[in-house]
């Protein structure tokens, strides 16, 4: 999506494109657009946080071209 869509090319230019599952649009929601955060059981699932460390995982992260920041 991000080399093929070019509304998602330009959010993520502008720092405004967001990644997560449905946990983390509802806070976003939730929140008023204050917090983008994602429970880590579920992010696990996406296959990009290892579940073991708790930590988003570099080498998928990098295969799909994802910042986690």
């Amino acid at each position: 999506m991000l080399q093929n869509v070019p509304e998602i090319k330009k959010a993520e230019s502008e720092g405004r494109l967001c990644f997560g599952t449905i946990d983390s649009w509802l806070v976003h929601k939730l929140t008023g657009g204050k917090r983008y955060v994602t429970e880590s059981t579920n992010a696990s699932r996406t296959k990009l946080m290892n579940l073991n460390t708790l930590e988003w995982d570099n080498d998928m992260l990098n295969i799909f071209g994802i910042n986690q920041e």
